[in-house]
């Protein structure tokens, strides 16, 4: 019999980060696109504790959490991260995400220990040690959980080279980049026609800038 766990302010929390491998690798690549300056002390704040609730033991599908909820224990509090341990997690997961989309090997030591525990005739298997190293730990593992229940699911972008979290059968990282796409290779088809479209588009523009209603525009010489 599986004790229901008590009420706890993780489930809310852990609402921003997810719960699955795929939510949480999202939540991962929208953490590493922050600019961290360009937010408030409050949204900083928010999303630091959205880091704390994405090292919580009882985050995702981590067996950690089936320990508690079967022990019938108070699920634990959320971890808070200091400035430091923040912007540090931050910058790391930054740069190694910017090395994939420059499709070049993320090689990243870490340094965490691994325990098992037998409880109720199953194993529950977890880590522990620095927290900048468990948020590595959690953040290769997730990846690599979400590869393994797609092979797809994380791809590159083939606009910006940017990674990303595919839903169903998608294939660019957001609607901009498919429109870009999209574009770019109807001006391959008609090559004639985008170019009187982008004419047309730089005479309006002059019209609007000088006033002129007949602007006199010198076409460049076809190649």
């Amino acid at each position: 019999m599986t004790i229901p766990p008590k009420k706890s302010v993780l489930p809310a929390m852990l609402r921003p980060v997810g719960l699955t491998p795929p939510e949480r690798a999202r939540w991962v690549l929208g953490f590493a696109k922050c600019n961290l300056d360009a937010l408030t002390r409050a949204e900083q704040s928010a999303l630091r504790s959205e880091v704390g609730a994405f090292l919580s033991p009882t985050a995702g599908e981590n067996l950690i959490g089936a320990l508690f909820r079967k022990a019938g224990r108070e699920l634990p509090t959320i971890a808070d991260l200091s400035e430091d341990e923040f912007r540090q997690a931050h910058s790391w997961l930054r740069e190694g995400i910017t090395l994939l989309s420059q499709e070049k090997a993320w090689d990243s030591s870490v340094d965490v220990g691994y325990f098992v525990l037998p409880v109720n005739q199953e194993l529950i298997i977890g880590h522990y040690g620095d927290r900048s190293e468990q948020f590595k730990t959690l953040v290769f593992e997730t990846l690599r959980e979400t590869s393994i229940i797609d092979p797809q699911a994380l791809l590159l972008c083939p606009n910006c080279k940017s990674l990303f979290v595919r839903r169903g059968r998608q294939l660019y990282c957001g609607p901009k980049c498919s429109q870009t796409s999209r574009t770019r290779r109807w001006r391959e088809r008609h090559p004639e026609v985008a170019r009187e479209l982008r004419a047309a588009q730089y005479e309006h523009e002059v019209k609007a800038s000088t006033g002129m209603v007949r602007p006199k525009i010198k076409r460049r010489p076809r190649r």
